[in-house]
């Protein structure tokens, strides 16, 4: 039983700063279905319900002069233990000391276009150590050629702090599940429904649940709702008008429908009190020449769910 092991160094000229990553597996059982892990890690990191991947950020930055992802800085080191249940889910449990840290935006970073735009600024975190225990529960999408029906989740639940140490003391909770239908050979249906939830404690800005822009209420602008708890609930409809398959895009001409209704909230006396919120509801429709896989809505390091809702042109509205 080889252990399993993955490494990575990047360089950020703007901060002079090397940023890297480093991970080993170890498989407990021949049919390494049980594994016991390790990782290291500092990287420019964003919260985990902004899930416009990195190559897509930065094209949006580099043609319309759009980011968004809010930075800061992450650095530190945990162990997992992770069991594997075939159909069904990988179960782990994490322990996790990350040292967080402010970053400023760099109005100096040129873009193609829009070069006179403002960029929005970073917002201002909680600085300091975060001891975390963490459950988790996530069933991934793999990347395949076309797009692949199934339902996926990430459930988890982190508490930070009280016997454990550290700066921060919290219990949150945060549940992703979506459903992916082939209604035929050129259209699908994706739907998405999030839940985020905090127990106790204060949750720190970068831990906040935001909900609005790309990732979700696409007629409100970027995080337009911050809290410690939240709702949200998408539908897509796309029908594909002219494909082109590659190992790594779905391409083509395509049309798609969407409908999103949620929001964040700082709750009273951390009760779940969704019903006296006013949920915002966004819809709309666009066209695009070219979609990112269903199969990339998730990823391992850093934690976060992945969901395909991107396309140019859109018009959207909200009521």
């Amino acid at each position: 039983m080889l252990p399993r092991f993955g490494v990575r160094y990047e360089y950020s000229f703007g901060r002079e700063r090397g940023l890297y990553g480093a991970q080993i597996e170890q498989p407990l059982f021949p049919s390494g279905r049980v594994a016991f892990g390790v990782s290291v890690v500092r990287r420019t990191d964003h919260n985990e319900l902004q899930q416009v991947e990195n190559f897509e950020n930065t094209l949006a930055f580099l043609l319309a002069r759009q980011d968004y992802h809010d930075y800061f800085e992450r650095e530190g080191f945990g162990a997992y233990l992770a069991w594997r249940v075939p159909d069904f889910s990988t179960v782990s449990i994490h322990a996790r000391k990350d040292d967080y840290v402010t970053l400023a935006v760099d109005h100096s970073a040129r873009s193609w276009f829009y070069r006179d735009r403002d960029l929005r600024e970073n917002p201002v975190i909680d600085e300091g150590t975060a001891h975390t225990l963490s459950v988790r529960l996530e069933r991934l999408a793999h990347r395949t050629s076309s797009t692949r029906a199934g339902y996926f989740h990430w459930i988890d639940l982190e508490r930070a702090g009280y016997q454990m140490g550290g700066d921060f003391e919290y219990t949150r909770l945060l549940g992703d599940l979506r459903g992916v239908f082939r209604v035929s050979p050129a259209m699908t249906l994706a739907l998405r429904a999030v839940v985020g939830r905090t127990f106790d404690g204060d949750l720190t800005v970068q831990k906040e649940f935001t909900v609005g822009g790309v990732d979700g209420l696409r007629a409100h602008p970027f995080a337009t709702y911050r809290g410690d708890q939240m709702a949200l609930a998408q539908a897509e409809y796309t029908v594909g008008i002219w494909r082109l398959r590659s190992p790594w895009l779905q391409g083509g001409l395509h049309a798609m429908a969407f409908v999103d209704a949620g929001r964040a909230w700082n709750g009273t006396d951390y009760r779940y009190d969704l019903d006296k919120q006013q949920i915002r509801t966004d819809g709309g429709f666009r066209t695009g020449h070219l979609r990112r896989q269903p199969a990339s809505v998730f990823r391992q390091e850093p934690p976060g769910p992945r969901f395909p809702l991107r396309g140019q042109p859109e018009a959207a509205a909200s009521f």
